[in-house]
């Protein structure tokens, strides 16, 4: 069975990431970003050392979005745990999976996450032991690694999770 998970296992730790969420996914200029960004380049707002030149003003400088984002985690299991430690700009040549990996890791982690919160109902006891089955399989035996995180987002567990978080919402009050 699945150890107990809590919130500090999907908090981000950015001193431990190697930037990212700055990098793999785009953005369009909007209210939520002040400039346009594709996928795969470094925001310009990205120092050498993988931290945000503007992080205090984030929200100031017209990056709203980034203050939102969340990568439960997902930044420091690709850095630390996959590519120990070692960024895509000492290696280049781990650029392009280390992004890869990075998108289908912050997969996996919000299906786990969405199990870990799912324990705030007050679930039946058939509805814990499946949400704990479905967190086991989700959860690695071992070591992350890249085959481990595609195996389960090209299996069944994504839309299990889902199925399953969709079948929790008689706990929900509704407005009266």
């Amino acid at each position: 069975m699945c150890e107990v998970l809590t919130v500090d296992d999907f908090r981000a730790d950015c001193t431990r990431c190697a930037g990212l969420c700055c990098v793999a996914f785009p953005f369009d200029k909007s209210e939520d970003f002040a400039l346009d960004k594709p996928v795969d380049v470094p925001c310009p707002n990205l120092r050498q050392d993988y931290k945000c030149r503007i992080h205090d003003s984030l929200a100031e400088k017209g990056f709203s979005g980034c203050v939102r984002y969340d990568c439960l985690g997902a930044g420091q299991i690709v850095t630390q745990e996959l590519y120990r430690g070692i960024g895509w700009r000492e290696n280049p040549a781990q650029f392009a999976p280390m992004m890869d990996a990075f998108r289908k890791a912050r997969e996996v982690q919000s299906l786990r996450a969405m199990l870990t919160a799912a324990a705030r109902f007050p679930l039946s006891e058939a509805e814990n032991a499946a949400r704990l089955e479905l967190l086991t399989a989700c959860t690695p035996s071992e070591e992350w690694s890249i085959s481990w995180i595609e195996g389960i987002l090209s299996g069944p567990l994504p839309t299990d999770v889902r199925s399953f978080v969709a079948s929790l919402k008689h706990h929900i009050e509704r407005p009266g």
